[in-house]
């Protein structure tokens, strides 16, 4: 858990890092995909980030989660932190090896890609992230079946 001093220092380098790019909190809220009054607790240390909101802001404000955070991250969140690097890595990889290698596709996989093209913005990238989550788990699963002895 953290403390107090905790979130002022969390306060003072996230807000600190955003002016320096003069960024308002909207813009950066816009650019990150969470909402202005999530940034907004963010910085008055009412709320920590979790991994993912932490990597999403390094990358738009360019530094690195050390220097968000300011202080020794947990053992948790550094964990949490490898997990989405590890799951970027593999879906740019996978990305592209689909653009080497032409794709044969069924009538059932074409009907599922219109269908999928017709849905909303917030359905697709909800659908896009399980689907990238749950091939990269098997992923996982099958490279520590094939290094057990």
């Amino acid at each position: 858990m953290t403390t107090t001093n905790d979130h002022k220092k969390w306060k003072s380098n996230l807000s600190k890092i955003r002016k320096a790019r003069e960024l308002k909190q909207v813009q950066l809220a816009e650019r990150a995909g969470i909402s202005q009054q999530l940034i907004s607790f963010y910085e008055t240390g009412a709320r920590q980030p979790h991994g993912e909101h932490i990597f999403k802001l390094s990358d738009i404000l360019q530094v690195r989660q050390e220097d968000i955070m300011a202080q020794e991250m947990s053992p948790r969140l550094l964990q949490e932190l490898n997990d989405i690097r590890k799951k970027q890595i593999w879906k740019r990889n996978m990305e592209n090896k689909f653009k080497e290698s032409p794709m044969i596709l069924t009538m059932e996989e074409k009907l599922l890609v219109q269908a999928f093209r017709l849905l909303p913005y917030d359905e697709k990238r909800d659908v896009y992230r399980h689907l990238t989550d749950r091939i990269f788990e098997n992923q996982v699963q099958q490279d520590a079946g094939t290094k057990a002895p």
